[in-house]
């Protein structure tokens, strides 16, 4: 009886026990070390991951990867890349992973490694490492094979791989491949044919064994867990061996086996654990089309679009990001040796409409972007052509000792006009065709209107550098989709102003700010304004740092400022735009230093790179700045369209033989312009990767503006229009 009165207290008390109990073990688990898992899926489709109700409804990161790998064997070297933090080189063979005790080429595999590396072997080995650390050896940029598993082993983690890409008489192991440091050994794990049930409907009678798989990954005590999924890369290799309909069937099949392994695995996820679904390569078609794009998922506690330092851009991130975030997730900082940075998730409910999803708008991104890409050079060298042609029918009017008609001249001089405000219109585009076509159509209203082709080429001239700089400040969102703008496929760059446009900001700001001046010479504070402001996006980190560019700013601003301010340029001049250069490279870095190593921009990571190792990384970049240049000066159609402008300049100064008296005298501070657009074009050639890109873009202005001044002079087209003074 007393024991029954006593029931409620007892329950209370053993109530209170329970939830503190859970309370505890909640704070426990909270405490505990996190996890990573990486799921590899070769090929992912955005249909499958679209179609996915799971996904779509879940809170997830998605994202654009970019799989670019620095070249050979591109299936390898997308896999190597990851686990390096680095664009790697590929070779044939690099997945061939085996445990130690599997035979390879008559004799077990750890035997095997231990004659070509002269090391113990590992539970599992890559055969090949000799041959992959040798080819590598080529990057003239940071680049360690294997320092994903180098850098958490040096930190206490512990890596473990599972699954296998097998098929009956190939093996293929790219878990191994991105587990393994950077002697090609992985610690733990199992790949071998275990992980495989033998089923006729799959390719190769084999398919991964999910059960198995997802007992192995959930109960392993290791802090990175990578898996591959295997299915997806075996349908790879049988696809040209399929009809249509039962390719897509079996590419539903897999799929839907895949996304229900990974639904399974984050329900069976203990705490504090995250995953990151990546494709290494992209689907087969694409890899053909060298369209270098794949899709990826990351599990969050928000829903949004993914971004990392290296892109800058919301739904777009590289393969060199993904080691770097596996170490961000872990509590670690990133390591010297990845260029890479990690990623996080951003919602972007801006860049989609209202009805349709994350995914889709991701969808549709991508298409702009391949679209863009598939037909960029196609666009670039019809301009450029179009230049050169234009280019040399306005030399030969130069050349010959006559006069032509009026209209002719008329003609070529509108025509001059037109391709001046191409790159306003590949700018203003994919808004509409309609902002394309005004901005065509404003040279042509300004010449009638005011019977000058000056005053056309600065109404063109300051509207494009305006515009640019207003785009750069709000993200440049109208350069990333410009067919003038950078490639997210190549990869080089993702944000700020890129070599192409930068040379137009610089060269047409120097070009119609001089002939501005034409009309009242007060408007010199206003211009010194506008270079600083120029100068500004050009440089500062948060707008994306082109280095390059913001020394072409410096001495193509500062020499022109110097001209039109009537002064001479002298020793003292030079050794000040020096000093100048130097305390804007300053200012950079000063900046950059404080935004933390995730958000570096390219000055941030190149002065890390020679913080750790010194003139060797220097050199490094040297090589590489002169190996694009000449490279692009042999083979691009940039290269072309530079040396003809350079050449129409200089025949413009010969023929007529009294322009270059008549220039000097009646237009002294489009001469000044001239001349600044000229020591800006050389400082870009020389201080870009891309220079022949950025100077051809550059003197664009200057060799518009003395083709038109010397036909007119030559033809009588229109009377002499003189600088006020």
């Amino acid at each position: 009886m007393i024991f029954k009165k006593q029931y409620p207290k007892l329950f209370l008390i053993l109530a209170c026990l329970l939830l503190n109990g859970f309370f505890s073990l909640r704070g426990f688990a909270q405490e505990t070390d996190p996890k990573v898992y990486l799921i590899l899926w070769h090929g992912i489709r955005w249909e499958h991951l679209v179609e996915s109700d799971w996904l779509n409804e879940g809170q997830f990161g998605f994202g654009i990867m970019n799989v670019r790998s620095a070249g050979g064997a591109p299936i390898e070297g997308g896999y190597l890349s990851i686990g390096s933090g680095s664009r790697a080189y590929g070779i044939t063979g690099a997945g061939e992973v085996f445990m130690s005790e599997e035979p390879y080429k008559g004799q077990e595999a750890g035997v095997v490694y231990r004659t070509r590396t002269g090391i113990d072997p590992s539970e599992i080995v890559n055969v090949r490492i000799a041959n992959i650390l040798d080819v590598n050896k080529q990057a003239n940029y940071p680049l360690a094979i294997g320092s994903l598993v180098d850098y958490l082993i040096k930190h206490g983690k512990e890596v473990t791989v599972y699954g296998n890409s097998d098929t009956k008489d190939q093996r293929t192991r790219w878990a191994g491949l991105v587990g393994m440091d950077s002697l090609g050994r992985v610690f733990n794990g199992q790949i071998n044919d275990a992980l495989l049930l033998e089923d006729d409907e799959y390719p190769f009678g084999l398919k991964t064994d999910y059960s198995l798989l997802l007992k192995l990954a959930t109960s392993t005590d290791a802090d990175l867990v990578i898996i591959d999924l295997g299915d997806p890369y075996r349908l790879f290799l049988a696809q040209d061996f399929l009809l249509p309909e039962q390719k897509e069937k079996l590419a539903t099949l897999i799929a839907q086996d895949a996304l229900n392994f990974l639904k399974d695995l984050d329900q069976q996820l203990p705490p504090n654990s995250y995953w990151l679904l990546i494709s290494p390569v992209p689907t087969k078609e694409r890899l053909g089309l060298s369209q270098w794009l794949a899709p990826m998922v990351m599990q969050s506690k928000d829903r949004g679009l993914l971004v990392s330092g290296t892109t800058h851009w919301p739904g777009i991130v590289a393969n060199i990001d993904i080691a770097p975030t596996i170490l961000s997730l872990l509590g670690l900082e990133g390591s010297p040796q990845m260029l890479g940075r990690p990623i996080r998730i951003e919602d972007e409910k801006s860049s989609r409409s209202a009805s349709e999803s994350l995914l889709e708008s991701l969808v549709r991104m991508e298409k702009q972007i391949l679209a863009i890409s598939s037909n960029r050079g196609t666009v670039l060298r019809w301009l450029v052509g179009l230049q050169i042609f234009v280019c040399l029918v306005a030399l030969l009017f130069l050349v010959l000792p006559l006069k032509m008609p009026k209209v002719i001249i008329k003609g070529i001089v509108i025509a001059l006009l037109i391709l001046l405000t191409v790159p306003l219109a590949l700018l203003l585009l994919p808004q509409h065709w309609i902002f394309a076509i005004l901005s065509i159509t404003l040279p042509v209203i300004a010449y009638f209107y005011r019977h000058s082709a000056l005053d056309a080429i600065m109404a063109v001239a300051l509207l494009t550098a305006i515009l640019l700089g207003i785009d750069v400040l709000r993200g440049a969102w109208w350069i990333r989709f410009s067919y003038l703008g950078y490639d997210a496929i190549a990869g080089a760059r993702y944000y700020g102003i890129g070599n192409e446009y930068m040379g137009i900001l610089i060269g047409a700001l120097i070009m119609g700010s001089a002939i501005l001046l034409r009309f009242n010479k007060n408007l010199k504070p206003l211009i010194g304004i506008l270079f600083l402001i120029a100068t500004a996006i050009i440089a500062a980190p948060q707008w994306g740092t082109n280095v390059g560019g913001a020394i072409t700013a410096v001495l193509g601003f500062g020499v022109t400022w110097v001209l039109i301010s009537g002064m001479r340029i002298r020793l003292r001049t030079i050794l000040a735009m020096i000093g100048l250069v130097v305390l804007v490279l300053g200012i950079i870095m000063t900046i950059d230093n404080f935004s933390g190593f995730d958000d570096q921009s390219h000055i941030g990571q190149t002065v890390g790179i020679i913080r750790n190792d010194g003139l060797t990384a220097i050199i490094m970049i040297i090589k590489r700045k002169l190996s694009m240049n000449l490279r692009l000066f042999r083979y691009s159609f940039w290269s072309r369209g530079l040396i003809v402008a350079v050449i129409a300049m200089g025949v413009s100064l010969i023929w007529p033989s009294n322009f270059r008296r008549w220039l000097i005298k009646e237009n002294p501070r489009v001469v000044a312009g001239i001349i600044g657009t000229l020591v800006a074009t050389i400082t870009a050639l020389a201080f870009n990767d891309s220079g022949v890109v950025a100077a051809a873009t550059c003197v664009f202005f200057a060799t518009t503006t003395m083709l038109t001044l010397a036909l007119g002079l030559k033809h009588d087209l229109f009377p002499a229009q003189t600088d006020i003074e």
